[in-house]
């Protein structure tokens, strides 16, 4: 397979950035709370190929472009603003027709006869090699050489060939052409620097211009930046709103908010190939027409009453109108105009209203305020319309009548008993789980808008009932229900379906393992496998829980939606996935054994195998070459001879490893340290690949187009050089590269938030020994790592000053 730069430009299609460069940044974000068992084995693949379980303090390994554009510097103006469609349809093209565009993005380049080579002539031993730069300014002499030094060209005949061979006939520097024909009877000419013809340059044209018409006495203001009103007008706190800096300005409806001065083009220019040069002046940086703003040809005027401001070059007039949350208040905000002369009058502010579809529960006395001396002269809120707020019912809620019996003592140390925890809810056929109770009726409103506003269910649920649940009504006489299941199996069940406005008892259909996710209930069958899982029993995989009263054999595969119990132990080749905890009574050992664990990991033992948990691992004897990661801590408990000890491997957990001993007499390399969650890790991945797919899509672009960055001077003096047939797809380029490099400019700091908070949970992090730490231990918080060449006592390894440092035990 070639290396990326041994890619011509010619043979990248543009079906290369709209599928391959684009597959991984289309992944969907997770919630980061959720275990994600596709993305974890991914990151688990990555790591176990580079030989590492992550990648903590770099980024990914280098699959960069070849020498380029600087994609995580300055990208241009053009990146995170709306100003590119503004550009793109400057350029004569429809935004939106670009994605059903035919055209061949990265097409193959005619190469130019004048890039410097040499061209044969005269004798047929002669060469002359020109280059031309800046679009045709500049013909530079790179070589020239003569078979016959003695009787060399003379200055017209080599502008001949020249002019046949390059097509260049204008701006020829006579007096260097002659001195350079004598250079090379001396010696032929090679990388040379010699301008020999140079372009008339135009004259400069006066630039494009905006010209605003806010307030009455004053030409050219800027409008008001409205960035801070819009965003404190779409929240909850109307005093920010009236704290925002700056005073916005009033203006009435019809009025000319801006006019665009167009550019004026100068003489023009003749450049080497004689083609005319124009000087265009730039265009003005054309504001959008955004909400309550009209354009007329090169006029911008207002439709409404309200302030103007431009937000990212979206010229529009913002409403002064603030709607309470529950649509019932309706407020004029007024900030101090400049002028005496209000322009509030009756008949624009009663179109403001109705425009906004306000109606019901106008103020007068607040109307004739605003349209008499204003709101005065401080910034105020002023009602102008009130409705009737709803009275909402109560809520719809599921009362749970089950629990998890846990018992969890957190020590000064940050221990916890995990002996006396239930690790599955069972519950048997007949008992009562829980009441759905429904929303209660509320009292209706009426809002400014003049809607009713119902409230007759409160806030409902959108409540779930799974397989395993039988529901029954319950009525004001039917408490006893809740004291006898038996009693209640007497009664005729009703469909497994809620009825959402009665009260709704459920109770398990079946004998299992109740899980109340959210607004989700059901009750999952236990598989119980009496005895190994073998040949006799094959691959088990179920939405339950999973208990093996003996071992999982060589090869074989458990994979369950909820939790998993063995008796025995797991053998070599067995892989195991849950997204619950994975409780193993004996031993798990194996190169190719594999656990992967939504909640926490326990085992007598642990060798050679890789276990990944979202949660805890708990070890009641040892980990001897184990590759471990845990979400939250690993815990070997203490014992005689080898319980207690870690030894080998690679052990890493979020807050805490706790053990023995830590490495063994016989120093063996066993590395230990904090790193945050598998599913953290996974999903830091996901961002780093997500950065380099949109990379290299913006490096496409950016060489395609010739330019070094989204920069709209840059833009235009490119868009000028693309020949006509060409230009559509120079702006799907330009759309498509500044839609890229916005997420290129994006994901770096959200990388950086990302191992941000990665370091926060790896600097809490602690590793204890309560005995002894081996020689050849090497302790790691993130980058930084510890490698010790002594045997120490216990006590434990902190990451204190940017070093990982020995302290004794709390």
């Amino acid at each position: 397979m070639a290396e990326e730069s041994d890619i011509e430009e010619s043979d990248i299609e543009e079906s290369d950035i709209e599928e391959s460069d684009i597959e991984e940044s289309d992944i969907e974000d997770d919630d980061s709370s959720s275990f994600d068992i596709g993305e974890v084995l991914n990151w688990m693949e990555t790591s176990e190929d580079s030989g590492q379980q992550a990648n903590i303090g770099g980024g990914e390994d280098d699959d960069s472009e070849e020498s380029g554009p600087q994609l995580y510097g300055d990208l241009g103006d053009l990146v995170n603003s709306t100003q590119v469609d503004t550009v793109i349809t400057e350029m004569g093209f429809d935004v939106d027709a670009l994605d059903e565009s035919d055209s061949d993005l990265f097409a193959e380049e005619q190469e130019s006869v004048t890039d410097g080579r040499p061209i044969e002539f005269g004798d047929g031993y002669s060469s002359i090699g020109v280059r031309v730069s800046d679009a045709g300014y500049k013909a530079i002499l790179d070589c020239l050489t003569f078979g016959d030094v003695n009787q060399p060209p003379s200055v017209e005949e080599l502008k001949e060939v020249m002019t046949s061979k390059m097509g260049i006939t204008h701006g020829w520097q006579d007096d260097v052409i002659r001195e350079g024909i004598a250079d090379a009877q001396q010696r032929a000419i090679w990388d040379g620097q010699t301008v020999i013809a140079q372009a008339t340059m135009p004259e400069k044209a006066a630039d494009g211009r905006l010209e605003y018409h806010i307030q009455e006495d004053t030409v050219n203001d800027p409008p008001f930046n409205g960035t801070e009103l819009s965003v404190a007008l779409k929240g909850d706190d109307i005093t920010a709103a009236l704290k925002i800096k700056g005073s916005p300005i009033l203006v009435a409806p019809g009025k000319t908010i801006a006019t665009v001065v167009t550019p004026q083009a100068g003489k023009p220019g003749v450049n080497v190939f004689g083609r005319e040069i124009l000087s265009v002046g730039k265009l003005a940086n054309r504001p959008i027409a955004g909400d309550g703003v009209r354009q007329e040809e090169d006029d911008y005027l207002a439709e409404r009453l309200g302030y103007a401001c431009l937000i990212d070059n979206r010229l529009q007039i913002l409403s002064p109108l603030w709607i309470d949350t529950d649509n019932c208040g309706a407020r004029f905000l007024y900030f101090p105009q400049p002028s005496a002369n209000t322009v509030i009058t009756t008949s624009n502010l009663m179109d403001l209203l109705q425009q906004s579809n306000i109606s019901f529960g106008i103020i007068e006395t607040a109307v004739e305020k605003l349209c008499g001396d204003g709101g005065g002269p401080k910034r105020a809120a002023i009602v102008i319309a009130r409705g009737h707020k709803a009275v909402v019912g109560r809520s719809a809620h599921f009362n749970p009548y089950f629990g998890p019996d846990v018992k969890e003592q957190d020590t000064e140390q940050g221990s916890i008993d995990y002996r006396n925890r239930n690790e599955f809810i069972p519950v048997a056929q007949g008992d009562l789980l829980g009441e759905y109770v429904p929303a209660t009726k509320g009292v209706d409103g009426t809002t400014v808008f003049g809607e009713e506003l119902p409230a007759a269910d409160g806030e409902s649920i959108q409540f779930v009932v799974g397989a395993g649940i039988r529901i029954e009504l319950k009525n004001d006489e039917s408490e006893k229900e809740e004291e006898s299941s038996s009693d209640a199996e007497e009664e005729s069940p009703l469909p497994n379906t809620l009825i959402a406005d009665q009260h709704n008892l459920l109770y398990a259909e079946i004998s299992g393992s109740v899980r109340h996710i959210e607004e989700t209930i059901e009750v999952l069958p236990v598989v119980v496998i009496a005895g190994d899982v073998d040949l006799s029993v094959g691959h088990v995989s179920t939405k339950g829980d999973v208990k093996v009263s003996g071992a999982v054999q060589f090869g074989f595969t458990v994979t369950c939606g909820g939790s998993v119990e063995i008796a025995g132990g797991v053998e070599n080749g067995v892989t195991i996935r849950a997204e619950g905890d994975v409780i193993v009574h004996q031993a798990i050992i194996g190169e190719k054994t594999r656990i992967i664990a939504g909640g926490n990991v326990s085992a007598r033992l642990v060798h050679n195998a890789r276990v990944v948990a979202q949660g805890d691992v708990n070890i009641s004897h040892s980990l001897v070459n184990a590759r471990i990661s845990a979400g939250s801590t690993i815990t070997v408990m203490p014992g005689s001879g080898r319980a207690g000890s870690i030894v080998g491997g690679e052990s890493y957990a979020a807050r805490f490893i706790e053990a023995k001993t830590l490495g063994s007499s016989g120093m063996e390399l066993t590395r230990v340290g904090c790193r945050p969650s598998p599913q953290s890790l996974a999903q830091l991945g996901v961002l780093r690949k997500e950065l380099a797919s949109n990379g290299k899509i913006v490096a496409k672009c950016m060489r395609w187009m010739g330019i070094s960055k989204f920069d709209k001077q840059q833009i235009d003096r490119a868009f000028q050089t693309v020949p006509s047939e060409k230009r559509e797809t120079f702006a799907k380029a330009l759309r498509d590269g500044v839609q890229a490099a916005a997420r290129v400019s994006a994901l770096p700091e959200e990388i950086s938030k990302t191992t941000r908070e990665h370091q926060e949970i790896i600097n809490k992090g602690q590793i204890r020994a309560s005995e002894a730490f081996f020689a050849e231990v090497v302790i790691e918080f993130g980058i930084r790592e510890k490698r010790l060449f002594d045997t120490d006592v216990g006590g434990r390894y902190v990451l204190t000053d940017e070093e990982v440092r020995w302290r004794p035990s709390l």
